[in-house]
């Protein structure tokens, strides 16, 4: 099991995994994998954001709200309708994907992995009653003549109070896909991990002095497509 704090700047980096939030890591990855090949490419990354000719990722998106009750929380689906970001770059233009599959929105390991996520903010951040969570589901992937990014514009903030920015589930035929976190001057490299299947990071976003991104993957010699599948998570208190 993984779950290790990290302090950076004075601000705390969750390193862990789902065994450690009690979730059975092997079924997830199972039962969740072949999900990933049902889902459209993100046309958004060239007709809206320009960053390709073509696109490098594939997505769907859910929102979900967690309320806490005395005894637990509840958990509430939401659809977003268009998802666009408290950013000053171009994803701070609306947009819109196609929702979650419900054979992952409504399986009860992904409904733990909220549950464990939230757990690990109010360690954090204690007192909070609401959260709301975007919930991505994206599959980026690489040939031997094209890389592939999920940080096109390069070290960021995505806008939100706590992110996840990648919980993996899939490497294939890949080297790179390295997370990375940098001080205020987007400089200083802090903290690097390329995670393996089952792992995640979790850190204060919006309002703290950390940028994030995750380096390009390339295929492995020999390997003619390669991916990385993960789910992110951004997370507003409310």
């Amino acid at each position: 099991m993984l779950n290790e704090e990290i302090e950076i700047l004075h601000r705390k980096v969750r390193l862990f995994d789902l065994e450690s939030l009690g979730i059975n890591q092997n079924k997830v990855i199972r039962d969740l994998k072949p999900t990933f090949e049902e889902l459209p490419f993100d046309e958004h990354d060239v007709r809206v954001l320009g960053y390709s000719q073509r696109p490098f990722r594939s997505r769907a998106i859910t929102g979900f709200i967690l309320t806490k009750t005395k005894d637990s929380w509840l958990i509430k689906q939401e659809e977003v309708k268009v998802f666009s970001q408290t950013v000053e770059d171009k994803r701070a233009s609306p947009r819109r994907f196609k929702r979650i599959s419900q054979n992952v929105s409504n399986n009860p390991e992904f409904e733990k992995l909220l549950l464990g996520v939230a757990h690990l903010i109010n360690l954090q951040c204690p007192g909070f009653n609401r959260l709301k969570f975007i919930a991505h589901q994206v599959r980026i992937f690489a040939t031997p003549e094209s890389k592939g990014s999920n940080s096109p514009e390069g070290i960021h903030k995505d806008g939100y109070d706590f992110v996840v920015p990648a919980l993996v589930i899939n490497r294939q035929g890949i080297t790179g896909g390295e997370s990375q976190i940098y001080g205020p001057d987007k400089e200083k490299l802090l903290f690097s991990a390329t995670l393996q299947p089952g792992q995640a990071l979790l850190h204060e976003d919006k309002n703290g002095p950390l940028y994030h991104q995750v380096t390009p993957i390339e295929t492995t010699a020999g390997i003619d497509y390669g991916v990385r599948d993960i789910f992110g998570f951004d997370i507003k208190l409310v």
